[in-house]
C-alpha cells in the first residue's frame, strides 16, 4: 500500500479464505484502461523468470473511500484488484503513464509475487521499493521518483527483491573544475531584485535587519520570482539561496523553484522542506511531486541554504553545502526563465541572499523578460493523509 497525493493504495489481506464461487480461478476479467499496464507487469515478470499465466484477475474500477487509490485482495480467486475511478482520472500530465504504471504494479505486486510492505531507504534516501505502504518513517510520503534512470531497479526490485544497492544510490558529483560567473547576487544592499511592498492584507515584502523579509498573508502557496532579466534554465546554472522559514504550520514546505510562468505553459520545478525535515522534490504540471526525503542536516529553527545545480539533463540538489539527490530531466524537461521561491500560505520567510551562477562551458543564454507578479503556485496539496492496510 503506499500513498499518491490524498490517496492510500492499499492491501486488503482476508482473515478468511473465499468458499464455494462461481467465479472461475483462472477468470481474467481487466478493463482496457488497465490491460496496457498489466500486460507489461506480466512481461516483466518473465524477464525475472516468473510467469504467471496460469492465475486468473479481475481488475476494476471501484468507488473506494477513505481516500483509497486502490486494493488487492490477494486470497481471492482470482486474485481481484479494484482501482478508485476518480484518482485514476486525475492523473494527467508527462509523468502520467508512470504514476499509473507504479500504481498498477504495486497492487499486482501484492497479488502475483506475494510482496507485502517494505519502507527500507536506499542510500540517498530513495524508496528502497515500490512496495513502502503503511505508516512511513519521519512523516515521509510514499511517493517513488519511478521513471528515468531509476524504473529498471525498481522493477527489478519488485520481482527478485534484491538487495543490491544501484549505482545511482551512492553516486556523488564533482563540479570542483567548473569556471562560473555570478549572474546575479541579491541580497538585502541590492533591493531592486525583491517585491518591496507597502503591507497589505495579502502580502509584505521589505528590507528589514539585513535581510529580505516576505510574508505570504493568504491562504493559498504562492510562486515568488526574484525580479531579474532571466536566463533560459535549459542553460547550465547554480541557484543557492540562504533562508530560514516562520510558520506556525510544521507541514508548510518552503524552498527553491525554477520555471515558466507564462499562463499557456506554467510549469514549475520545485524543491522544497518543512520544520520536520521532509523535502519535496517536483514538477507542478504532474499529479504529484517525484519523491518525498527526510534529511538530518536540514535546521529547524536556523538559516539553511539550499541549491540546485543543473549540469546538462540532470539537477542536483544540496542543503547546507552537501549533496543529497540528483534528478533526470530525459522524460520531463523544464523550461523557462524564472527563478524564486515556493511560499507557504501564512508564513514569513527571511532571505539573507540569492545567488545564481552560469559557467562558459552552458552554452548560449537567452533572456527573457521577467514577470514581475506573484502568482498562486500550481502543484499538488503536500500534506495528506497517513496510509492504513
Amino acid at each position: 500500500m503506499k500513498h499518491f497525493n490524498h490517496y492510500i493504495i492499499g492491501c486488503f489481506f482476508l482473515l478468511f479464505v473465499v468458499s464455494c464461487s462461481s467465479t472461475d480461478p483462472k477468470a481474467y476479467k481487466v478493463d482496457s484502461e488497465f490491460e496496457p499496464y498489466v500486460q507489461k507487469f506480466f512481461q516483466d515478470a518473465k524477464t525475472y523468470g516468473q510467469n504467471y499465466d496460469s492465475l486468473g484477475l479481475i481488475m476494476r474500477f471501484a468507488n473506494l473511500s477513505d481516500n483509497t487509490a486502490g486494493l488487492c485482495y490477494v486470497n481471492r480467486q482470482p486474485i481481484t484488484i479494484e482501482i478508485d475511478r476518480t484518482y485514476w482520472n486525475s492523473i494527467s500530465g508527462p509523468n502520467e503513464t508512470n504514476i499509473k504504471e507504479d500504481l498498477i504494479f504495486h497492487e499486482m505486486g501484492h497479488g502475483f509475487p506475494k510482496r507485502t510492505h517494505i519502507n527500507n531507504s536506499l542510500n540517498n534516501g530513495d524508496w528502497k521499493s515500490i512496495m513502502c505502504g503503511d505508516e512511513l518513517p519521519n512523516g515521509r510520503e510514499p511517493n517513488i521518483n519511478y521513471r528515468g534512470f531509476r524504473k529498471d531497479y525498481y522493477i527489478k526490485e519488485l520481482f527478485t527483491q534484491t538487495n543490491e544497492e544501484p549505482s545511482w544510490s551512492n553516486y556523488v558529483p564533482n563540479f570542483s573544475e567548473i569556471q562560473e560567473n555570478d549572474i546575479i547576487y541579491a541580497d538585502a544592499q541590492t533591493p531592486s531584485y525583491w517585491f518591496i511592498t507597502i503591507p497589505n492584507e495579502e502580502y509584505s515584502g521589505r528590507i528589514e535587519s539585513n535581510q529580505y523579509v516576505f510574508e505570504n498573508k493568504t491562504e493559498t502557496d504562492l510562486f515568488l520570482p526574484i525580479k531579474f532579466n532571466g536566463l533560459d534554465i535549459r542553460n547550465d546554472f547554480y541557484y543557492e539561496v540562504s533562508a530560514r522559514l516562520q510558520s506556525e504550520n510544521n507541514n508548510s514546505y518552503f524552498g527553491i523553484s525554477i520555471g515558466d510562468t507564462t499562463e499557456s505553459s506554467w510549469s514549475i520545478h520545485y524543491s522544497s522542506f518543512n520544520k520536520t525535515k521532509n523535502i519535496l522534490i517536483g514538477e507542478s504540471s504532474c499529479r504529484q511531486s517525484f519523491v518525498s526525503l527526510y534529511n538530518e542536516g536540514l535546521s529547524e529553527t536556523e538559516d539553511n541554504i539550499i541549491a540546485l545545480r543543473k549540469k546538462a539533463d540532470t539537477l542536483y540538489y544540496y542543503q547546507n553545502g552537501n549533496f543529497y539527490y540528483h534528478n533526470d530531466l530525459i522524460d520531463i524537461p523544464i523550461h523557462g526563465n524564472c527563478f524564486g521561491f515556493t511560499m507557504p500560505a501564512k508564513s514569513t520567510v527571511y532571505i539573507n541572499y540569492a545567488k545564481i551562477k552560469s559557467s562558459s562551458e552552458s552554452g548560449k543564454k537567452k533572456a527573457f523578460e521577467s514577470t514581475d507578479k506573484i502568482r498562486p503556485i500550481p502543484i499538488p496539496k503536500y500534506r495528506t493523509i497517513k496510509y492504513k492496510q
